[in-house]
């Protein structure tokens, strides 16, 4: 089976997840891009903008993040972009995104580690807790291990920063988020390069 049959099985698995997971409203948004990317993108969930366009990062942080690959020179068509959690997480009323609970993050994992599984990246690039303490280690913590090289799923060098979302609302505060987002990108597009 080649890479895009089994990202259509893949799918079938994830829309049963989603009738039994997610919010009936909230739409299946699985990831995509180059299906032998170097670099695999890992985000948290999805969005009102994502799940309405059933797309992983289209909206304000998807093109904000966009922006900060470009200035890396890492070309997001050739990379491969996915959440945790394959739908929105909202707070009672849908109003607001949340953080999706343990129980949504261990029901989607196994889509996740697929996705891996099926593309084979060389990099894995999380953004955000949820994705970092997913991937990389359960008591993940920004503070102290953003930036850092680690072995992720199969051994695969992985390295987490901020969620754009964060860097965004927090850059106007202080620029200190955003340099290191941009510091943490160019390492992973070094590291691409060699």
């Amino acid at each position: 089976m080649d890479k895009r049959q089994e990202m259509i099985q893949l799918r079938r698995e994830a829309e049963h997840i989603r009738a039994t997971v997610c919010d009936p409203a909230s739409a299946l948004v699985l990831g995509e891009g180059d299906l032998d990317a170097r670099l695999m993108i890992v985000g948290e969930a999805p969005g009102h903008v994502e799940d309405e366009r059933q797309r992983p990062f289209v909206g304000p942080s998807g093109q904000f993040l966009d922006a900060e690959l470009a200035r890396a020179g890492i070309e997001r068509e050739l990379t491969y972009i996915t959440g945790v959690v394959k739908c929105r997480t909202v707070t009672p009323g849908g109003n607001a995104n949340r953080t999706p609970t343990k129980r949504e993050i261990d029901a989607w994992l196994p889509i996740l580690l697929r996705e891996i599984e099926i593309v084979t990246p060389r990099i894995i690039l999380c953004l955000g807790s949820t994705a970092a303490s997913t991937l990389i280690h359960e008591r993940f913590r920004m503070s102290g291990e953003r930036g850092e090289w680690r072995d992720g799923p199969h051994g695969i060098r992985t390295l987490a920063t901020y969620h754009p979302a964060y860097v965004k609302r927090w850059s106007n505060v202080s620029g200190e988020r955003l340099y290191e987002f941009r510091r943490d990108i160019q390492a992973v597009a070094r590291a691409l390069a060699t």
